[in-house]
């Protein structure tokens, strides 16, 4: 008030403000850093997410992180958005999304946490070894491959979670090695080597400009002419997961993408 009189004259010195005071440990911090993202104005989900001890789901997503050589320390805890400049992969509001359809429940023992998040790592890691894009990469590589590619979107990480429950389901079908080399098999028609034909087009599956994916409603035309939009909608998310189950469990070598146009 004594620097800048003019800026201040609308303040009244009686009048009465209301403060709260909060002795807390960083863990009961983090709970109720958690509990103050339900209200109206939540702070980013992924830093709440990020604090909390309380949620199993977010217990999960962070434990499959730490165990994931292709996520650790390539995951953005702070906000939920990723920026241009960002070379993070995605966000942990995104990662515990996938949880969420991937975990038995959303109440987890401390040995039920544990083993789903290792099963989760490992296939998120054997898609990495398929993917570069879905490990580390520099901010210039990050940028390129958001501009020309969907593989690291945050609509597609839903379609790997739908894979990843096939995945565990085969771990109990076949062992932990059988299922391993067989997804690794199957995670080989997802490489950047393989050439995909979609009518006129052709290239890498997950090319931004795949007609399949405006055909099935996961990209549309964005605002500027010739620019592309990746929605993350309900829809688009449970039509990633159906056309990465639908072109994996191929038992040819199909190149042609028309069959998984049809709903």
């Amino acid at each position: 008030m004594r620097d800048a009189p003019k800026a201040s004259y609308r303040f009244g010195g009686d009048r009465q403000f209301k403060v709260e005071l909060y002795f807390l440990s960083r863990e009961d911090e983090g709970n109720y850093f958690f509990d103050k993202n339900q209200r109206p104005k939540p702070v980013a989900k992924s830093k709440a997410y990020d604090l909390t001890t309380q949620d199993d789901l977010s217990l999960l997503a962070k434990r499959m992180i730490e165990k994931s050589a292709a996520l650790h320390d390539n995951v953005n805890r702070v906000t939920d958005r990723l920026t241009a400049r960002n070379p993070q992969v995605v966000t942990l509001s995104t990662i515990r999304e996938m949880m969420r359809s991937f975990a038995p429940s959303e109440q987890l023992d401390a040995a039920e946490l544990e083993g789903t998040a290792a099963i989760a790592s490992e296939f998120y890691d054997l898609l990495a070894e398929t993917r570069s894009e879905l490990g580390r990469m520099t901010s210039s590589e990050r940028r390129k491959a958001r501009e020309n590619l969907i593989v690291d979107s945050a609509v597609m990480m839903h379609g790997y979670a739908a894979l990843m429950k096939e995945y565990n389901a085969d771990l109990g079908k076949l062992g932990s090695a059988r299922a391993k080399q067989e997804w690794k098999r199957r995670l080989g028609k997802l490489s950047s080597d393989c050439v995909y034909k979609f009518r006129s087009w052709k290239g890498d599956f997950f090319a931004k400009a795949n007609p399949l994916w405006q055909a099935v409603g996961i990209v549309k035309p964005g605002r500027s002419p010739g620019s592309l939009t990746v929605l993350n909608t309900g829809a688009a998310r449970s039509d990633c997961g159906r056309v990465l189950r639908q072109l994996l469990s191929l038992k040819t070598d199909q190149t042609d993408l028309e069959f998984l146009a049809k709903k």
